[in-house]
């Protein structure tokens, strides 16, 4: 027998059951964590519909269609958790089995990794070396349920029988949080109206290249406790305390790139903003895992929240220069120069922009899905990621479900990074100590010490008695 993949009752288990009866078929996204000796199933989500596919079932799903929706599926999860897997609902199997493992592959291999964009984020999860991924077929007929594991980095491997259990596990799993302040430098470039969507994602991407780095280079601290000014960070082979609920992030200064020798400049756009990170995972899970699960979830949030300004900034930018061009006058060119509007209200290159808040979206027990919304946008009625989280996952989602996590306005604590290099790694300092600074705990160590004086000074004048 393969690997055992738990199942979790009150969702996996009542989703599939609910479907004896009611459907003639239905296909969908596994939802959970991976691991080297067990896997953790969470949740399904239903594939919607294509309205293309003309009637012809499952074997009509459109490989390019179920792809998209898994890509926005994966947008929405927390550290932690990802698609491990695809389900199938019909009679029979062996007519849907290739089907199905072609759309496994397309969801999960590694041609998926290569269109993720956020810089190859999968390096950062601890499935990221465990390439099995999970096939499950219920018979609508029988009840039969069949599971297998592929690896999917091996288009010839063949299929390995797993061990399906239902278990509920899915109320004893941790929930850690982190902040990360961003900060980013966009050049916005000339492209003399062939300005397209993915150019601007590129230089995006570009922009966001240090971030990723100092995240995944950052040292992390769970529910830290400040001794003497050190903080201390456990190794990654130690286990999570179950206290523990935030972690510290400690992240190495950065150079902003430079726009100097860039031509083609016509200004700079700041992206900033508080970013809240969140994971969830199996209890007693490592320090590196968890470590793991909160970086990913960092750089998929990160990266979403600029995704969601892209088109708004490619309009705007857009719109700038046909105006530029049409006056017959130059962009500027000085980065230093203050923000500036056209006649209609359009924003230009040098101007700053908050990155989206996050949104919390109720999915299973203490597991939440994530949205985005700009921040000028106080409606608490959140209409538009209702309807968007509605499609995607099939849930029913009212206004009073959503609440923001975080917000503009919150500012966040100064941390000091450990001492870096020219070459960008830490120096003179131990990877399981680090320093911070806080100037409230200094107040402290000096009434500390002014009261140990006075007390050295009172025994004096009590032993010369």
């Amino acid at each position: 027998m393969g690997v055992s993949v738990f199942a979790e009752e009150a969702h996996v288990e009542k989703r599939l059951t609910s479907l004896l009866g009611k459907v003639k078929w239905q296909a969908g996204l596994i939802i959970g964590t991976v691991t080297p000796k067990r896997h953790f199933a969470v949740s399904l989500i239903a594939t919607p519909i294509d309205d293309e596919s003309n009637g012809s079932g499952f074997v009509g799903l459109d490989k390019d269609w179920v792809t998209l929706h898994a890509e926005q599926v994966r947008q929405a999860l927390p550290g932690g958790l990802d698609i491990i897997g695809m389900y199938i609902f019909c009679p029979g199997s062996a007519e849907y089995t290739s089907h199905l493992r072609q759309l496994l592959y397309s969801v999960c291999g590694p041609a998926r990794q290569s269109r993720d964009q956020a810089n190859d984020v999968d390096q950062f999860q601890e499935g990221s070396t465990v390439m099995d991924r999970v096939s499950l077929h219920m018979c609508s007929a029988s009840k039969k349920i069949t599971c297998r594991t592929y690896n999917v980095r091996d288009s010839t491997a063949s299929a390995k029988p797993a061990e399906w259990k239902y278990k509920s596990f899915l109320s004893k799993w941790q929930q850690v949080s982190c902040m990360f302040n961003a900060d980013l430098d966009v050049p916005v470039l000339r492209e003399a109206g062939q300005r397209t969507r993915t150019t601007l994602d590129q230089t995006i991407r570009a922009a966001l290249a240090p971030q990723f780095a100092a995240i995944s280079n950052a040292y992390m601290a769970f529910n830290p406790i400040l001794e003497g000014g050190v903080c201390s960070v456990d190794s990654d082979e130690s286990v999570i305390p179950e206290n523990a609920t935030s972690a510290r992030l400690f992240t190495a200064l950065h150079t902003r790139p430079s726009t100097s020798a860039l031509a083609a400049v016509i200004g700079s756009l700041k992206l900033h903003g508080s970013v809240s990170g969140l994971a969830f995972v199996p209890p007693k899970s490592s320090v590196g895992v968890t470590k793991s699960a909160l970086k990913t979830d960092l750089i998929r949030t990160l990266w979403a929240r600029c995704s969601a300004v892209c088109d708004t900034l490619d309009d705007d930018l857009r719109n700038y220069e046909l105006k530029s061009d049409a006056s017959g006058g130059d962009a500027p060119t000085d980065l230093s120069a203050p923000p500036k509007q056209t006649p209609s209200g359009t924003p230009v290159p040098n101007s700053a922009v908050a990155l989206p808040i996050r949104l919390r979206v109720p999915f299973a027990d203490s597991l939440f899905l994530s949205d985005y919304v700009a921040v000028e946008d106080d409606t608490e009625e959140y209409t538009d990621s209702i309807e968007r989280m509605g499609a995607i996952f099939g849930l029913t989602i009212t206004s009073a479900d959503v609440s923001p996590l975080e917000s503009f306005s919150t500012s966040l604590e100064s941390l000091t990074p450990p001492p870096v290099d020219a070459d960008g790694t830490a120096s003179a300092v131990d990877k399981h100590t680090l320093t911070h600074s806080d100037s409230r705990h200094n107040q402290i160590l000096l009434l500390g010490a002014a009261a140990f004086v006075v007390l050295l000074a009172v025994l004096y004048q009590f032993l010369s008695q």
